[in-house]
């Protein structure tokens, strides 16, 4: 699989896998100064059509604030509305350790486990 290092800000970051999907890659930071930037962002790249899989790849992601948490659920929540899936590839530590704190384990696991 091919990597794209992540902007330190909420600017877009595409890459794309072996199977010719998109991966979005996090920003290293998910805070509330970039959670509304980061939100624009990944509803720009579509929400994926039932059946399919939009692809969030969170392993440079080392700061994430509530803000930065709820796009992500509220992204979701969105993409299942749909009929679709919210994959995670190799969520940092830091990403983990917030994502369980709060409560969002079983998301989490599910989320991790809707690779193609």
């Amino acid at each position: 699989m091919e990597h794209q290092k992540p902007h330190d800000n909420a600017n877009e970051s595409l890459t794309q896998n072996n199977a010719g999907s998109a991966i979005f890659v996090l920003p290293s930071s998910l805070t509330i100064e970039n959670a509304e930037a980061l939100a624009s962002s990944l509803l720009k790249h579509g929400i994926p059509a039932s059946g399919e899989t939009f692809i969030l790849d969170a392993s440079h992601t080392e700061i994430i604030a509530t803000p930065g948490m709820q796009v992500i659920l509220a992204l979701s929540k969105t993409i299942a509305a749909s009929g679709g899936k919210l994959s995670i590839l190799k969520p940092s530590d830091t990403f983990i350790r917030n994502f369980e704190i709060l409560g969002f384990t079983a998301e989490l696991n599910e989320w991790r486990s809707n690779h193609d």
